[in-house]
């Protein structure tokens, strides 16, 4: 996951002048302003910092995006910072000279290295196992996400009453811990950090996907599309706890909502082609979003959500400064939309399975 605050875009501000110092003088490229000229081409290269217990650096080359962990933040020398930039920087040059072709960690890579007079600081780029340790905090949020996933868990239950009652609690409890961090910042006036997670890899927009976006907005994130080289990503950006709890929600409802249009054609012959499709998941949104407002009007107050949406607007506004957006109009199939509707109404959420540990590693890839 991606994090933003305003003291890591001054930890982001100062990587990028020591990777763009490295970028010139030990790599020869020419670097103007905010690009790195490679073969009379311009690239972007954009710095992060990301909160991961497996990796410590990574460059993507589908975003041109160049990624530190957030531990290096309080933990390492300037030494070891430095090694982690130019390791992650061999990247983005072996990209820029050989495409997505390239071995990440392959005798070309290490020849780069050694052509820039790196030795294996560099392309190994390790650090000590008393700053690793530090990755794998235990934070309070922990306990409302438990709370979280086991009312998911309820929610697999047959009784549709009882499954559809699982879920609002699920999504009234995430509410809950927001107004309440909202009361403790507004006394205590603490910063809390902003995370942005890729949670879906899309082939193409639809509106399968802007389905997805309008109901993960319900949950207290802000979902949008991020589109790169090759490669087009469903984001969400929200705090920590907020970020975890959707991870989960936006993979279930991807294959969800596939699954229910299956269903819906098998009661509705009727319902077929492109048109129909579209309508139908505009109708599921519309329908399980309807059951979601109704629930935050009776759990909170006007002000108190309008306040809460004006704060996820700021962490959107930090990630991205001048994020626009573009509205669509659609013609509907009325009896599509109408049996989407119902089938939003009747959605339900279930548990799933959480991927396994692995060890510290260096990545090319996020």
């Amino acid at each position: 996951m991606f994090i933003y605050s305003r003291t890591i875009q001054s930890f982001t501000q100062r990587l990028k002048k020591q990777a763009f110092q490295i970028l010139r003088d030990e790599c020869g490229l020419i670097v103007r302003s905010s690009r790195i000229e490679y073969n009379h081409k311009l690239y972007p290269l954009s710095f992060a910092v990301f909160e991961n217990p497996k990796k410590l650096g990574f460059f993507d080359p589908h975003f041109y995006t160049l990624a530190i962990n957030k531990i290096f933040i309080t933990t390492g020398d300037t030494k070891t910072i430095q090694n982690l930039l130019r390791h992650e920087l061999a990247h983005f040059v072996l990209f820029l000279k050989q495409g997505f072709a390239m071995e990440a960690h392959g005798a070309d890579f290490r020849d780069l290295c050694r052509s820039f007079g790196w030795g294996e600081e560099v392309y190994l780029a390790t650090m000590e196992q008393e700053s690793t340790d530090k990755l794998g905090l235990v934070e309070e949020r922990e306990k409302v996400l438990a709370k979280v996933r086991k009312l998911f868990k309820l929610a697999e239950s047959l009784n549709p009453h009882e499954a559809s009652l699982a879920t609002l609690k699920a999504n009234e409890l995430l509410l809950r811990h927001n107004l309440e961090g909202l009361r403790e910042s507004s006394e205590q006036e603490l910063e809390e950090d902003t995370y942005r997670l890729a949670v879906i890899e899309l082939k193409r927009k639809d509106a399968k996907s802007d389905a997805l976006l309008g109901i993960l907005n319900q949950f207290q994130v802000q979902a949008l599309y991020s589109v790169g080289q090759n490669k087009t990503v469903i984001e969400i950006i929200g705090t920590k706890m907020n970020i975890e709890a959707c991870d989960y929600l936006a993979k279930f409802l991807w294959n969800e909502l596939e699954h229910q249009l299956v269903k819906a054609r098998l009661e509705h012959p009727e319902l077929s082609g492109l048109k129909g499709r579209n309508s139908f998941f505009h109708g599921v949104q519309e329908g399980f979003t309807e059951k979601l407002q109704q629930q935050k009007q009776q759990t909170s107050s006007s002000k108190e959500l309008m306040i809460l949406e004006r704060k996820l607007q700021e962490q959107v506004h930090l990630v991205y400064p001048r994020l626009s957006s573009i509205k669509k109009s659609m013609n509907f199939d009325h009896l599509a939309r109408k049996i989407g509707q119902q089938k939003g109404h009747e959605l339900q959420l279930r548990a799933g399975l959480k991927e396994r540990q692995s060890p510290l590693r260096l990545s090319f890839f996020s």
